[in-house]
């Protein structure tokens, strides 16, 4: 399957485990759906008082990298309301498997539908999804209101304190992991994205590794909104350097 290069890295990656592969069976208390498409299953509980979902599975006979997209997908959609699921999810996965260091995969405003066509299989299967609990359930929800509300810990910090924690974090993961790159947190944009810069680049480095692995270190520390995105500067005497 030809990928387009801004995604190529993440969703190639041999050594990623495969644990959401499968097919759920009906569960006492929660509603089952399933729904196919090109070769690819997703399956879901949802519970319907809340219409949240609660577990999630998929199954694939076309290729690896179709695989390990739905692994990520069928993690982002647990623990959220399946109208959200299917309203949000692929935007906010598309930009997260995306590779900073290159060019957008296309001029303009970037989404599921333009980026690549690989983001058509999660973005149809759960949109079935979504129409079968809506007629099935005589559900008729109006504008979806769910907001991923911040912590209280993270809300509570002042912003010269959210940049001294998220700095010494990055320091820290790139001291442990033995990373070379010299980078930094240049600000935090609208209290959720970090915006990452390089004072020091390896070209045998792989950045798009490093910012996913470090964007789920900031979730587990400090709040699971949180997400990075890498800025590229010519001028490197800009730079404000850790201190």
């Amino acid at each position: 399957m030809n990928i387009n290069p801004a995604y190529r890295k993440l969703l190639s990656d041999l050594n990623m485990p495969l644990t959401m592969e499968g097919f759920l069976q009906e569960q006492n208390s929660l509603i089952f759906l399933s729904s196919s498409w090109n070769g690819v299953t997703l399956s879901v509980l949802i519970e319907p008082d809340s219409h949240f979902i609660k577990k999630a599975l998929y199954l694939d006979e076309n290729s690896i990298h179709i695989k390990i997209l739905m692994e990520y997908f069928c993690k982002e959609i647990i623990n959220l309301p399946v109208q959200e699921a299917a309203d949000h999810t692929c935007i906010n996965l598309e930009y997260k498997l995306r590779d900073q260091t290159v060019y957008a995969p296309v001029p303009g405003i970037v989404t599921p539908e333009n980026a690549d066509p690989i983001f058509r299989y999660p973005q149809t299967l759960i949109r079935k999804i979504f129409k079968l609990y809506r007629e099935e359930q005589m559900y008729s929800p109006t504008i979806n209101f769910f907001d991923r509300q911040l912590s209280e810990g993270w809300l509570s910090l002042s912003g010269a304190d959210r940049l001294k924690k998220t700095r010494g974090l990055l320091k820290n993961f790139l001291s442990q992991a033995k990373i070379e790159d010299k980078l930094e947190v240049f600000e935090i944009d609208k209290d959720i994205k970090l915006i990452i810069r390089a004072v020091k680049r390896f070209e045998k480095t792989d950045l798009s590794k490093i910012l996913m692995d470090f964007e789920k270190i900031l979730k587990q520390e400090l709040d699971e909104n949180l997400y990075v995105e890498f800025e590229e500067v010519k001028d490197l005497n800009s730079l404000r350097r850790i201190s």
